[in-house]
């Protein structure tokens, strides 16, 4: 029998050699030119387009997705923080001014009713971090846990950039 050339054997393939020969056939199954031609990678991902969620189907494994992130509540350790929109979705028509518009007016909130450092004593030393943070503090602590006590007293001024230190318990 006459050995065709998709019957020749992954090693003679340029650039391939018998190290990475020995890996191919290993790891992938291949051991000739033809195993080679009919590998079809099942995580392969179309990187050329994106799909809207409302076009995904049941049978795209992984894609590439586009969609604006309207909310979400819960983060890392139960890390508490505020987004413009309060539920969990995802719409499919962004447009990146609308989202810029979206954040300016978030921030626009935020800053304005926070001119006064909050009392974050008892509650957990991550949220406290995220609350605080958010606002234009810059924060160190010490300990683990809830929050003990803060150098900046409830209802002081809020400066922006100024340091808060949280003790934990």
């Amino acid at each position: 029998m006459q050995n065709t050339l998709l019957q020749t054997p992954i090693d003679y393939l340029k650039g391939v050699g018998p190290g990475r020969a020995e890996v191919l056939r290993k790891e992938l199954g291949i051991h000739t030119y033809q195993d080679l031609i009919n590998l079809f990678p099942n995580r392969y991902i179309d990187r050329t387009r994106f799909y809207k969620v409302s076009e995904l189907q049941p049978t795209n494994a992984e894609v590439q997705i586009v969609g604006q992130i309207t909310g979400f509540k819960e983060i890392a350790q139960k890390i508490y923080t505020t987004n413009p929109v309060d539920n969990q979705s995802v719409k499919d028509k962004v447009s990146f001014a609308t989202i810029d518009n979206q954040y300016q007016e978030f921030d626009e909130i935020l800053n304005s009713n926070y001119k006064r450092v909050p009392d974050v004593r008892g509650i957990p030393g991550m949220d406290a971090l995220s609350l605080l943070e958010n606002i234009g503090l810059k924060v160190k602590f010490t300990g683990v846990g809830k929050v003990k006590s803060q150098s900046q007293k409830k209802g002081e001024k809020l400066v922006k950039g100024s340091t808060i230190i949280l003790k934990l318990s």
